[in-house]
C-alpha cells in the first residue's frame, strides 16, 4: 500500500518535474550535443560505478545508526535511499530525505522520527566534510584563485556549515535532554488538544530515547572512516569526469570543482533542481572556464553522474517490490536476513512500532515534560536497559508507580528520589508487616541506589482498577465488594480502642496539612495566591467563606476542636482512595498505604472513600479545564450514577460503625485530604488546581455548618 501512493506521489511530482526541466533545457543556447558525442562512455560509465560505490556505503553505513535499535539489511537501507533520492530529485525540499525515513521505520516497525535524526545527522557530517575540504583546497591554492572563486563558494560553505552545525545542536540538545528544549515542547504540546499533546510529546521523547540509545552504543568511529571513504569515491566520480573532459583545469581546480559540486547540490531546490544546481556550480566554476557552452556541459555531465543513476535504481525499487529477488540481487555485503519484527524478543522497546504504547505512557511523558526529577530518574533507567516500563499510574506523592518488566516477569515498581526515602521505606516495612493478608499487595524486593529508593510488588493482570470495576458492574456487585473492604480494614488494620485527647496532634494536623500545604502552594501559584485573599469563593454559583474566614471559625470554636482532638487510636491504611483498590472477581487489594498520618483515627480512612465517592476525585483528576474569574471558580461536576449509588451504601455502612457525632467529622478529614494534595497538583497541573481549593474550602464549610446546626 505505502508504494502505490509513492507511486502516485512520483507521478505528479514527475509532471512538475517535467515542467521545470523542460523550461530550463529550452533556455540553454548552444548545441552542447555534440560535445556529448566527444566524451568518453568508459570514463562516464566509470565515474557512474564510482558514485554508486559511494551509495552503497553510504547505505551500509547508515545500517551502523539504525542497528542499535533493530538489525537492517543492506537491501532494505539501499533500497529505501535510491528511492529517498528519487524523490530528493522530483520534489522540493530534500523530502525524499522524509520518504526514505518513511520507508526505513515503515519496513522495520520502529520510530520513523529516530530514523529522521540519523538521517539529519548523516547530512550534517557529509556537510562538515565538505566544509573542511574546500578549506584546505582553498588554504592550498594560491592566493589569487582563493579571491576569484570568494563570493558564492564561501557563501556555500557558509550555508552548509551552518546548517551542520544547527542539526549538530538539535542532536546534542535531544541527547542531553535540555531543559529549556523539554519547557519548550512542554509549552508549544500544550496549545494543542489532548490527543495532539500527547502525540507531540511520545514523538518529541522518542527522539530524546532514540538518540541517547543511538548515539551511545553505534561504532561512531568506524562511521566517521566509512564516511571519508565515501566521500573519497564521491569526489574521485566526479574529479575523473572533469579531469578528462576538461584535463586544462589542473588537479587542484578539478579536485576544488569537484567539491563545488557537491555544496551546489545540496541546496534544499527543485523540482528538477538542475536550473539551480547550474546557477552554483557555474558560478565557481565559471571563474575557470570561461565558455558557456562547455561549462553547461560539465554542469550537466556532474549532475547526471550525482543524480541520475541512483534516481533511476530508486524509480526501479518503486515500481518492482518482489522482496525474494531483491534481496538474491542486491544483498551485497552477505549481512543477516530480514529480521522478523513479529518474532522479535523485545516487545516492550520504546522505538518499536509494531503497537500503539503511546497511550500507556500519558501519564510518564505528562509527567516528564513538566519536569518532575522522579520521572527523569526513571527515564535514566529505561534508557540504559535496567528496567522496561509499560505504563505509569496516576498518584498524587513524591513517588511514581509504574508496571515494568524486571526482566523476568512484570511487576509494579514504586521510585522514590533518595530525599523521599524515609516514606517509601515506611510503606514497605507496612506491608512486610503485614505479608500474612491476602488482600495487600506482595512484595518482590527493595533497591536503593545513589539517587532513587524503590519496591518491587508483585502484579496480577487479572485486577483492574476498582473505578473500572465499578462502572461496569451492578450496583450490588459494588458494594459487595466495598463491604468486604470496609470488613477487612476494620477487622484488621484498624486493630486498637485506644480512646484518646490529643489536642497537641489536631494543632499539628491542621498546621501542616492545610496551613503549611496552602503557604508552600501559594508561594508558587499565582492564581490560588490571588484567590485565597477574597473573604468569600464562589463555586459554581455558590458562596462559601473562604480559607481564612472558615478556618479560623474551626480552630477557635472550642466544641469543634473537642470533638476532633477526641480520637480512637489504631494503626490506618491512609490511602482507602477508589484508586487505590484493585478488583478480581470478588477479590480485592488494597495499594498504596500510607501510615503518615499524625491524627490515626479511623474516620481519616474513611475520609478517602468520602474523596473519592462523595467529591469525585477520580472525576476532579481527568479535569482539563477550569473558569476563574476573580474570586469565582466554575468547573464541571461530573459524579456517576454509580459513584452516587456505592457513596449511599458507604454511609449505612458507617452509621453501623460510627456514631453520629463521630460521623459528621468525616467531612472535615475529607477536606484536609484536598489541601494536603494542593502542592502536587500545583507541579502535575496547574490549571485546575483552583479545583482542588475549591472542593476543601467547601467541605470545611459543610463540615463546619453541619455540625453547629446538629448541636
Amino acid at each position: 500500500m505505502i508504494y502505490k501512493k509513492l507511486i502516485i506521489v512520483f507521478i505528479l511530482g514527475l509532471a512538475v518535474t517535467g515542467y521545470f526541466l523542460h523550461k530550463f533545457l529550452i533556455s540553454i543556447e548552444g548545441n552542447f550535443a555534440l560535445s556529448l558525442l566527444r566524451l568518453n562512455l568508459w570514463i562516464g560509465l566509470l565515474a557512474i560505478l564510482l558514485h554508486l560505490a559511494g551509495h552503497l556505503i553510504r547505505s551500509y553505513k547508515s545500517g551502523i545508526l539504525i542497528n542499535p535499535i533493530r538489525k537492517s539489511t543492506q537491501t532494505l537501507l539501499f533500497k529505501s535511499l535510491s528511492i529517498g533520492f528519487l524523490f530528493n530529485t522530483i520534489l522540493p525540499f530534500r523530502i525524499g530525505e522524509l520518504i526514505r525515513a518513511h520507508l526505513i521505520g515503515k519496513n522495520l516497525f520502529i520510530s520513523r522520527t529516530v530514523v529522521f535524526i540519523t538521517i539529519l545527522f548523516e547530512r550534517a557530517v557529509d556537510g562538515l566534510i565538505l566544509c573542511l575540504l574546500s578549506i584546505a583546497f582553498i588554504a592550498t591554492s594560491n592566493s589569487q584563485l582563493g579571491i576569484i572563486l570568494g563570493g558564492i563558494l564561501y557563501q556555500l560553505i557558509a550555508f552548509v556549515f551552518l546548517a551542520s552545525v544547527l542539526v549538530f545542536t538539535l542532536i546534542l540538545l535531544l541527547y542531553s535532554q535540555n531543559k529549556f528544549l523539554i519547557g519548550f515542547i512542554r509549552k508549544l504540546s500544550g496549545i494543542f488538544n489532548q490527543k495532539l499533546r500527547h502525540k507531540i510529546r511520545f514523538i518529541s521523547w522518542s527522539a530524546i530515547y532514540g538518540t541517547n540509545l543511538v548515539f551511545k552504543k553505534s561504532k561512531m568511529l568506524r562511521y566517521l572512516m566509512l564516511s571519508v571513504l565515501m566521500w573519497g569515491f564521491y569526489l574521485g566520480a566526479i574529479f575523473l569526469l572533469l579531469q578528462i573532459t576538461m584535463p586544462s583545469f589542473g588537479y587542484l581546480k578539478n579536485a576544488l570543482a569537484s567539491v563545488a559540486s557537491y555544496l551546489s547540490v545540496s541546496l534544499p531546490s527543485g523540482p528538477a533542481y538542475l536550473g539551480s544546481y547550474h546557477y552554483f556550480f557555474s558560478s565557481i566554476a565559471g571563474q575557470l572556464l570561461p565558455n558557456s557552452q562547455d561549462l553547461f556541459l560539465i554542469s550537466l555531465l556532474s549532475w547526471a553522474v550525482m543524480v541520475l543513476p541512483i534516481s533511476l535504481i530508486g524509480l526501479f525499487f518503486l515500481f518492482y517490490n518482489k522482496q525474494d529477488k531483491r534481496s538474491r540481487i542486491l544483498n551485497f555485503f552477505g549481512t543477516a536476513k530480514q529480521t522478523d519484527t513479529q518474532k522479535d524478543q523485545d516487545p516492550l522497546h520504546k522505538l518499536f512500532r509494531q503497537s500503539d504504547v503511546s497511550a500507556e505512557l500519558e501519564n510518564f511523558l505528562d509527567a516528564y515534560f513538566n519536569h518532575t526529577e522522579i520521572t527523569h530518574e526513571l527515564n535514566k533507567l529505561e534508557m540504559a536497559g535496567k528496567v522496561r516500563l509499560i505504563k505509569t499510574f496516576k498518584g498524587g506523592s513524591n513517588a511514581i508507580t509504574a508496571l515494568i518488566w524486571n526482566g523476568e516477569k512484570k511487576c509494579i515498581r514504586k521510585f522514590v528520589l533518595s530525599q523521599y526515602e524515609d516514606k517509601l521505606k515506611a510503606q514497605y516495612d507496612w506491608i512486610k508487616q503485614r505479608e500474612e493478608h491476602p488482600f495487600l499487595p506482595k512484595i518482590i524486593r527493595e533497591t536503593k541506589d545513589i539517587n532513587t529508593y524503590s519496591i518491587d510488588l508483585e502484579y496480577q493482570e487479572e485486577f483492574i482498577p476498582f473505578f473500572d470495576y465499578v462502572h461496569s458492574s451492578s450496583n450490588k456487585q459494588n458494594c459487595k465488594i466495598l463491604e468486604k473492604v470496609f470488613r477487612f480494614v476494620s477487622e484488621h488494620i484498624h486493630t486498637g480502642d485506644e480512646t484518646a485527647q490529643v489536642p497537641a496532634d489536631l494543632a499539628y494536623y491542621i498546621e501542616s496539612k492545610i496551613q503549611n500545604k496552602l503557604q508552600d502552594t501559594i508561594v508558587i501559584n499565582n492564581d490560588l495566591r490571588k484567590l485565597v485573599t477574597y473573604p468569600e469563593l464562589l463555586i459554581n454559583g455558590s458562596s462559601y467563606r473562604n480559607y481564612h474566614e472558615i478556618i479560623k471559625l474551626i480552630t477557635q470554636d472550642t466544641e469543634i476542636m473537642q470533638a476532633l482532638s477526641t480520637c480512637k487510636k489504631s494503626h490506618l491504611h491512609g490511602d482507602l482512595t477508589i484508586d487505590n483498590i484493585v478488583v478480581s472477581g470478588d477479590n480485592f487489594i488494597l495499594l498504596d498505604p500510607n501510615n503518615e498520618n499524625y491524627i490515626s483515627d479511623p474516620i481519616v480512612d474513611y475520609a478517602k472513600l468520602f474523596q473519592s465517592l462523595h467529591s469525585g476525585y477520580e472525576f476532579l483528576c481527568n479535569l482539563v479545564k477550569v473558569d476563574v474569574k476573580e474570586n469565582r471558580v466554575q468547573f464541571e461536576e461530573n459524579i456517576s450514577s454509580k459513584y452516587t449509588e456505592l457513596f449511599a451504601y458507604l454511609q449505612d455502612l458507617l452509621r453501623k460503625e460510627l456514631s453520629p457525632e463521630r460521623l459528621k467529622l468525616v467531612k472535615f478529614h475529607e477536606a484536609v485530604h484536598f489541601f494536603r494534595m494542593l502542592t502536587y497538583r500545583a507541579r502535575i497541573n496547574p490549571q485546575t488546581l483552583p479545583v482542588f481549593y475549591a472542593i476543601g474550602i467547601r467541605l470545611l464549610n459543610e463540615f463546619y455548618d453541619e455540625f453547629k446546626s446538629s448541636t
